[in-house]
């Protein structure tokens, strides 16, 4: 699966003046909106708003599509088995300077 990361999404503070959450924020947004979200933790967002999500039980990375309708199982694709993984996996050509 090939997808790129628009942002990377500040912990808990914002840092800039990019109008968009922490992943602080988001987690809890996320948390209130389905009990689905509960273990996942967003740190960026694809360029259609989708999170990149760490789990928290399993530590993998999940990409959550947030627009097939109701959030259910088949929204999560785990990406990455970990977040270093994850990283590993990014591609210097994809990186701004």
């Amino acid at each position: 699966m090939e997808t790129e990361v628009q942002v990377f999404l500040p912990l808990k503070h914002r840092h800039c003046d990019i109008p968009i959450g922490t992943a602080e924020e988001k987690y809890l947004l996320f948390k209130g909106k389905s009990p689905l979200m509960t273990s996942y933790f967003p740190f960026a967002n694809d360029y259609g708003a989708n999170p990149f999500c760490v789990n928290l039980e399993d530590g993998g990375v999940y990409i959550v599509y947030m627009d097939l309708g109701e959030l259910e199982d088949r929204c999560f694709h785990r990406i990455a088995e970990s977040f270093r993984d994850f990283v590993g996996y990014l591609s210097e050509d994809s990186m701004d300077d």
